[in-house]
């Protein structure tokens, strides 16, 4: 679902993230599934770029938050692989090192989110 996912909405995504996100998940779409990893910065950047996005509005609300399924899709699926084995307090601290990552590209979102650059 999350390659055919980029697939069909690659003009709607290109509208959307900046060029080398779009890029890195086109990448993604060419591993095996034993190798598909959506690690957790290109995950922050995706989600940063979205929410810059719908909030300058570049298309549709509705459109921006549909676009975001099947990339989110993606990110759970490497969640359950990379946790699958995992006790609490590792799934704990794969949570915590995620926000930490939140946290770190931070400046990344109020670039984006002052100059209104980013996916366009």
């Amino acid at each position: 679902m999350f390659c055919s996912g980029v697939a069909e909405l690659e003009p709607v995504l290109s509208s959307i993230l900046a060029q080398q996100t779009l890029l890195e998940l086109k990448r993604l779409c060419t591993v095996v599934d034993d190798q598909f990893h959506y690690s957790d910065e290109l995950w922050v950047r995706t989600v940063y770029e979205f929410a810059a996005s719908y909030h300058r509005a570049v298309i549709s609300p509705d459109h921006i938050v549909q676009a975001l399924v099947p990339l989110f899709r993606g990110r759970v699926y490497t969640f359950l692989m990379e946790n699958r084995d995992s006790s609490e307090p590792e799934i704990e601290q794969h949570i915590e090192s995620l926000c930490q990552t939140f946290e770190r590209l931070k400046p990344y979102l109020l670039e984006l989110w002052g100059t209104g650059q980013g996916g366009s």
